[in-house]
Formats: C-alpha cells, sequence, structure tokens
C-alpha cells in the first residue's frame, strides 16, 4: 500500500501567523489595540460638539482675537493647579484648528501611544508576546473616557498620565545599572510632573528616591562612568525638588477647603485607584478596592520576588515599585483636596484615564515574573477584568456622549435662532458651565473667539452685554476689542484694555462720578513687575485738561491694593459740556493689555 500523502495546514492560516503561538499572541493584541482605537476615534467623531464644556470655556479668554498671550499666564492657579503643559497644548491644539475639538484628538493620540507602548514593555519583561498584553488597549481606551476624550481641556488630564506611563515604561525596560540616557530622559520626566498640576506634583517623592537610591548604588561602584551616573542622578533629584518646591510659592487653597479625615482620605484614595477599569468600578464599588488591595499586594510580593532572581530584574524591580508608589501619592494627594466633595467623590469619570498607570505597572510587576505560575494568573486576573469591563464601559460612554450632543444641540439651536446673551445663560449654564454669571462673561470670550456655534455669528451687543455692572453708560460705545467681562470676588467687572478711556460726556450741571476700580484677581499671582495706574480726567468744553484722580496698585502690594477701591468725586461748574475720561495704563514686564478693571461707575 502507498502511504497518503502528508495533509498541510492551509497556506493562509501559515502566512496569517495562527500557527505560530508567539505571532498569534501577538496579532491578537494588535488586534485589538486597533480595534479599541477604532471604537474610541468613533466615539470623538460621533459624540463630539462645536459647544464647550466646563472648563473648556473658561480658556476661551485665551483664544479670543484680540488676546495677548504673556508668559506668567501659564503658571498662574488654575482650580488649584498649575498646569502650564496642558495650558501649552491646549492653546496649540484648539487655536491651530480652530476647533473646540482640536485637543480630544491630542488626547486619543496620547491614549493610543502610551497603551501600545505598554504592549511593547510588556513583550520586553516577558520575552515574548501573550494574548493577555490586549489589557492595556481595554484599560487605556474604554469607553468609560467618554469625558476626557470628548472635552479638549483634558489633555491636562491626558499629559500627566502619559508622562507616568512612559516614565514607567523607561524603568521597567532598563538594565541592571541605568546609563546617562536614561537617568537624563528621566529627569526630563521627572521635572514635567510638578507642570502638571496636582495630578503629577504628589509623585516626585517617589522619583527623588529612585534618583537617589541610584546614586548610591553607583557610589560603590569602581567604573568612574558609573558614578558620574550617580552624581546627575543626585543633581537630578535635587532639580526636581526645587521645581516642586517652586509650585508652592504663592500656593494657596480655594476657599472654604476643609482637611478630611484619615478614614475618608483612605477610602476616596482607593476609590480614585479603581476608576482605572472604568464602569466596574462604580457598579461593584464594594468590591473594587479589596480587589485592588489584593493584586497590589499581588504585584508586590511578585516584585520582591523577582527583585531575588538578577540585578537586571532587581533595577526593573524598583523602577516599577517606584511608579506603584508614586501613583499612591497621587491617590492620597486626590484624597486629601476631593474626599469632602461627597459621596464617590474619587470615582468621578475623568479620573479612569489619570488612574490608568497603576494598572500598568500591576501588570508589568505580573510580566516581570513570568517564569512564576502566580504571575501568570496574575495577568490572567487582569486581563479578565478588563475584558469584562469591555461592554459595560462603551454603554456608559454612548450614554454620556448622546447626553451631551443633546445639551450641545439645544443651546447650538438657540445661538441659531438669535438668542440673547443672558437669554442663552439663563437657560444652558446649569448643562455647560458652574454659574450663570460666569456662563455669561465665557459667552463673550468664545464669541469674540470666534469658535464653536458663534464661528460664522455674531452676537456683539456692547451696550447691552458690557454695560450692566456700570451704573451709567458710557457715551462713546467701545469697540468689542477694547473691553472683557470678568469675575472679581462674585461680582461682574468690566475689563478695559490699557490705554483704552471709557468717556462721559457732561451736561450744563454740576455732575459727580462715583464708582469703583481695581486689579483683577490673576494678577496677584504675576507678582512686583505688574502695576496699573488708574486716573479720571476731566476735559472742559474749552479744551483744557484737568487730572482728577490718579492712584497706582501695585499687584505685589498686600490684600489692600488688590480689592475693589471706590471713589466719589464731585465736579464743579467748570465741568459744564465737559468730558470726564477714566482710564487705566498697565506696567509689567512682560507686557499687559488687561488687568484693571471697572464698576458700578455712575455720572450724575
Amino acid at each position: 500500500m502507498t502511504e497518503s500523502p502528508t495533509r498541510r495546514p492551509p497556506e493562509f492560516l501559515t502566512r496569517l501567523g495562527l500557527l505560530d503561538p508567539a505571532r498569534a499572541h501577538a496579532r491578537f493584541t494588535f488586534l485589538a489595540w486597533l480595534v479599541m482605537l477604532a471604537l474610541l476615534v468613533r466615539q470623538v467623531v460621533v459624540f463630539g460638539t462645536v459647544t464647550p464644556f466646563n472648563d473648556d470655556w473658561i480658556m476661551m479668554a485665551n483664544l479670543r482675537q484680540d488676546a495677548e498671550f504673556h508668559a506668567p499666564w501659564l503658571w498662574w492657579v488654575h482650580n488649584e493647579h498649575r498646569i502650564p503643559l496642558a495650558k501649552l497644548v491646549y492653546l496649540a491644539s484648539v487655536g491651530w484648528t480652530s476647533d473646540i475639538r482640536g485637543g480630544t484628538f491630542v488626547t486619543v493620540l496620547l491614549l493610543a501611544a502610551v497603551s501600545w507602548s505598554c504592549i511593547r514593555m510588556a513583550r520586553r519583561l516577558r520575552g515574548r508576546a501573550h494574548f493577555t498584553d490586549a489589557f492595556f488597549a481595554f484599560l487605556w481606551m474604554n469607553g468609560a473616557q467618554s469625558e476626557n476624550v470628548l472635552n479638549s481641556f483634558q489633555v491636562a488630564f491626558a499629559i500627566p498620565a502619559a508622562v507616568t506611563t512612559v516614565g514607567l515604561v523607561v524603568v521597567a525596560m532598563g538594565d541592571d545599572r541605568p546609563g546617562v540616557g536614561r537617568v537624563a530622559s528621566l529627569v526630563l520626566l521627572a521635572l514635567a510632573l510638578p507642570l502638571t498640576g496636582g495630578i503629577g506634583l504628589p509623585q516626585t517623592p517617589a522619583w527623588i528616591a529612585w534618583f537617589v537610591i541610584v546614586f548610591f548604588a553607583a557610589r560603590r561602584s569602581k567604573v568612574r562612568s558609573e558614578r558620574w551616573v550617580g552624581r546627575l542622578a543626585l543633581c537630578s533629584a535635587a532639580c526636581v525638588a526645587l521645581l516642586t518646591a517652586w509650585y508652592f510659592v504663592d500656593y494657596a487653597f480655594l476657599p472654604g477647603f476643609r482637611a478630611p479625615s484619615p478614614a475618608l482620605l483612605g477610602e476616596t484614595a482607593l476609590q480614585f485607584l479603581t476608576r482605572g477599569v472604568g464602569e466596574t468600578a462604580v457598579t461593584y464599588r464594594g468590591l473594587a478596592w479589596p480587589t485592588f488591595l489584593v493584586l497590589f499586594a499581588w504585584s508586590v510580593w511578585l516584585l520582591i520576588r523577582s527583585a531575588r532572581d538578577s540585578d537586571t530584574s532587581s533595577a526593573r524591580a524598583l523602577g516599577i515599585a517606584t511608579v506603584m508608589v508614586a501613583m499612591s501619592c497621587t491617590a492620597l494627594a486626590l484624597g486629601y483636596g476631593r474626599a469632602m466633595d461627597g459621596d464617590g467623590a474619587g470615582l468621578l469619570e475623568r479620573y479612569g484615564m489619570v488612574a490608568a498607570p497603576m494598572g500598568c505597572a500591576l501588570f508589568a510587576a505580573a510580566a516581570l515574573a513570568w517564569q512564576r505560575r502566580s504571575a501568570k494568573v496574575l495577568a490572567f486576573v487582569l486581563f479578565a477584568i478588563a475584558v469584562a469591563s469591555v461592554v459595560p464601559n462603551f454603554r456608559a460612554g454612548e450614554r454620556e456622549g448622546e447626553a451631551r450632543v443633546e445639551k450641545a444641540h439645544s443651546f447650538e439651536a438657540d445661538v441659531a435662532r438669535g438668542a440673547t446673551m443672558g437669554e442663552l445663560a439663563a437657560a444652558h449654564w446649569r448643562r455647560l458651565y458652574y454659574s450663570e454669571e460666569g456662563f455669561l462673561s465665557v459667552l463673550h470670550d468664545i464669541e469674540a473667539a470666534r469658535l464653536g456655534p458663534f464661528r460664522t455669528k455674531s452676537m456683539a451687543q456692547p451696550r447691552a452685554r458690557a454695560f450692566d455692572m456700570l451704573l451709567t453708560d458710557p457715551t462713546e460705545v467701545l469697540s468689542p476689542d477694547s473691553f472683557q467681562v470678568r469675575k472679581q470676588d462674585g461680582d461682574k467687572v468690566l475689563l478695559v484694555r490699557s490705554g483704552i478711556d471709557l468717556c462721559y460726556r457732561l451736561g450744563d450741571a454740576p455732575a459727580r462720578i462715583r464708582g469703583a476700580f481695581g486689579l483683577h484677581s490673576e494678577l496677584a499671582s504675576i507678582g512686583k513687575t505688574v502695576q496699573a495706574r488708574f486716573a479720571i480726567e476731566l476735559v472742559a468744553a474749552s479744551g483744557t485738561r484737568q487730572t482728577l484722580f490718579e492712584r497706582t496698585l501695585d499687584a505685589a502690594k498686600p490684600r489692600a491694593d488688590r480689592g475693589a477701591q471706590a471713589f466719589d468725586i464731585e465736579l464743579g461748574p467748570h465741568s459744564a459740556r465737559g468730558e470726564v475720561r477714566c482710564s487705566v495704563t498697565i506696567q509689567s514686564d512682560p507686557p499687559l493689555a488687561w488687568g484693571g478693571w471697572w464698576t458700578g461707575i455712575e455720572v450724575r
């Protein structure tokens, strides 16, 4: 009998790599990453709107066509955070594209990049690809990121999340003794953390400790180049510490801040750390934090076991542990600052992105100790949790997206029908902003920026919109680019561009002028280089000029110079048929056009 020929597998299976386990694992992971990225991009395309939400509105003042950029603004406190990197990225992405959604695509790009970097990291630690690496795609690009990917301002959260994760990748893929390039890369990342606000700032102590450990380890080396690396690490620790300390110069918590109890702080911190998996952490909040503590302890045990295996594993384990400590510091800082905001304060949707690096560190610990059965089990558990969260997360994202679109379309329809600014503010502030008065102010900013629904529609009504805080309207209407409406101590004030006068023509009878002026509160953080000269001048009918009042306020002076300054001037008979001019001149380095305000001016 003749032997039958051996059956060969179909050629397409060979080409797809499905018969090679390593290639099959790698291609499954890539496919999962690609699908999750496509779903996330779809979410932005379908539910992204040209109408801003929440903090996006606040940034409109700096996108006005008449706005002048000045570097100190980058360091000004936003809410409770100094976020110069986020401000730069926001202005570049939204300003360059002239689209409110510009920053959302930056966030999506960062999420895709860090998830792919983590996939490569796990492959490097393990020595080969494994299908559980798809955990990173499910973690970073899940549907519960709606708020983060639909608000351009959320680059303020995407940047520290990316910086932390890149730091994890750098230390986890390193050798037993860090070289100059690796230390230099990490010091740049560590220096970026204080520039990302309250999310990145608390992580600097962990990285300072890492630099110090590297210094002492290199100090004992007999190799000169390694000792130089140690000195570089020590200098890096000093630089990061100095920048962290500088962050707190002239820093203050928001008024009314109350410190939480230790128990409430810990509960909020744990809520935050579980939010990385998305909606599952909210649905099963009672089970989420005990599960996290078990996974955290499991990872620490694996790192300790790995550190005993070799010098390289020890260095990598130290780096992964540094990120775990850094993220724990962020969680504690968030618990301290937000625990008093109410039940579930650590489970807000926006925290999912900034909590994700902790999940990456847990998985990295499993990949590093992959030869141990317990490490494989940990990776499977993390992967299973991420997979189980995919559908609930995207359902939550769909609900959030649909609600946002409904709010935006309602607002845009009112803009299109010609509703006044006051009508828009009264009808929509609860859906889009924090207060009616503040919303009225930022509406003027977005109109002046020609963005969103105001890109082609102007609703300029200078007298109705700007002068409602003045008891007497100026007799000369200001051009829209010469004033701004702002909030100062809860009241609306009129910021007038430096060198522009408020003019009041007088009648036959003697009159008096009274009101208030001052420096906007944002100027207080700039320092001693900012002064504002306020002057009230009478121009008589004959053309002669007389300075009735003059005062210079200094932003660096005590609070007496920062509040409202009242004036009440009686005009004599020589004022008949004359004109009163109220002016403010800003003297600063760098030059500023805005900062002095007027309110309550009355001429009678």
